[in-house]
């Protein structure tokens, strides 16, 4: 997974950061999904943490996967 800064340095309204421990826990608990599922569950849990909070940076994710 490839990812600009703006997801982990994502803001609440109380100025705490996103960071990436949200995300390891999403690849982590939906590892078995396929990659749009897994950056579409990223993007949803960043947009709840962020809720009303002004976005200033740009996001962009790049998952792959491996094929066995």
């Amino acid at each position: 997974m490839l990812y600009t800064d703006g997801i982990p340095e994502a803001r609440n309204s109380r100025k705490e950061t996103y960071g990436e421990s949200g995300m390891l826990s999403i690849i982590q608990s939906r590892h078995e999904d396929n990659v749009q599922e897994i950056t579409e569950a990223i993007f949803e849990d960043v947009g709840k943490f962020t809720a009303e909070a002004q976005r200033y940076d740009d996001m962009t994710i790049l998952t792959m996967k491996k094929l066995s």
